[in-house]
């Protein structure tokens, strides 16, 4: 179930992507070839409508769109074909085709954060404290006592304490004063008052254990990482207004993550350890899914905006990559050389598999010792 969310999420991304191209192109009267869901090989044509052949193709990770002169093309071009091939509209069009498949996910982003806040759908919260607040389990680690008591993503917590002494427990119940209770009694039983999804009220009881914090083996745990929620419901202005500083914030987030990794990988510091791949986020994807649809929503609208984001940046084979020799055409009046964009591409296109394979390979480490 996990990997056909995950399937249908990555469709929908990558096909709103691939719809802002298509809509820029059409606006700019270039010929769009082929829109297809799924890549090739082809499984069927849906239809032909005017130029554009609509396909379904078996591979189900996503969509493209071809438009006609994307790639390098003979010069022997008749006016009316060059009239409408990417290549030779002016470079302002072009980048704004370019640029329409990231603004489309942010769109996309946008919306759905916008439609979690206009829902009432519980709101996650990074603060220690929110009025009308829960604290909810967001995670549990593998092996952990509190995976193996059966505590899961979703339930909530609605009183700590000592279990022979009921009235020492947390001031507040935040994330961070349950964590600081749970580290100063290593060994000692602990009873966690939870709410299962169903309702159900039941009393857990948990000892804390070290070893459990990778970052932190001295410090006692159960195995839980936790978040405020609250539920409100915003108006549709307010909502939209949310959603687009939600937008903002996260971008801004993503950048700051970037300017992190590269810093890292410039100081032979690379830490991949807060970076997902694909493997990473179909484990995300199904736990968000298990706690909800608006959490889903939520973690989809994360995942486009930073779909927009990187694929902005300027690396061969992403659309920013694509930009940065659309932009050398318009500086310097030529076209770069076939030979050098060729080998640019193909270089960069072999470092990013490169980054992928580490980054999958460490997502499967982190699935498994997690």
């Amino acid at each position: 179930m996990t990997v056909l969310i995950f399937l249908g999420v990555l469709l929908l991304l990558i096909l709103v992507h691939e719809l802002g191209h298509f809509i820029f192109a059409k606006l700019f009267k270039v010929r769009v070839d082929e829109f297809g869901i799924g890549y090739p090989p082809k499984a069927i044509r849906i239809a032909k409508i005017g130029e554009t052949e609509y396909t379904l193709n078996w591979l189900p990770f996503g969509g493209f769109v071809r438009l006609f002169g994307e790639e390098r093309e003979d010069e022997k071009l008749s006016p009316e074909q060059k009239e409408r091939s990417l290549n030779h509209k002016e470079p302002w069009k072009q980048i704004l085709i370019l640029l329409a498949g990231a603004l489309f996910n942010f769109l996309l982003g946008w919306f759905l954060f916008a439609g979690v806040y206009y829902s009432g759908a519980p709101l996650f919260w990074d603060k220690n404290y929110v009025e009308n607040s829960t604290l909810m389990i967001a995670g549990t680690k593998v092996g952990s006592p509190a995976q193996v008591a059966g505590l899961s993503i979703g339930d909530t917590i609605s009183e700590v304490y000592l279990k022979d002494k009921k009235d020492e427990k947390p001031t507040l119940l935040s994330p961070d004063m349950v964590a600081e209770f749970i580290a100063k009694h290593p060994g000692e039983s602990l009873e966690f008052k939870i709410i299962k999804k169903t309702g159900q009220t039941e009393v857990v009881e948990l000892n804390p254990a070290q070893g459990i914090i990778e970052d932190d083996p001295s410090r006692a745990a159960v195995g839980i990482s936790m978040t405020l929620v609250s539920k409100e419901r915003f108006g549709i202005l307010k909502s939209l207004y949310l959603g687009l500083k939600s937008s903002i914030n996260v971008t801004k987030d993503v950048l700051q993550g970037l300017v992190s990794l590269l810093k890292g990988a410039f100081s032979m510091s690379l830490d991949l350890k807060h970076v997902a791949g694909p493997v990473g986020i179909a484990s995300m994807v199904g736990e968000a899914a298990q706690v909800g649809m608006a959490y889903l929503a939520y973690f989809m609208a994360l995942i486009s905006i930073n779909l927009a984001v990187i694929n902005l940046l300027p690396i061969p084979a992403l659309d920013g990559g694509r930009i940065v020799f659309v932009l050398y055409e318009w500086i310097f009046r030529r076209k770069a050389p076939a030979w050098l964009e060729n080998s640019v591409n193909f270089i960069g296109f072999g470092l990013l598999i490169l980054l992928m394979l580490a980054i999958t390979y460490n997502d499967i480490l982190r699935l498994i010792y997690r």
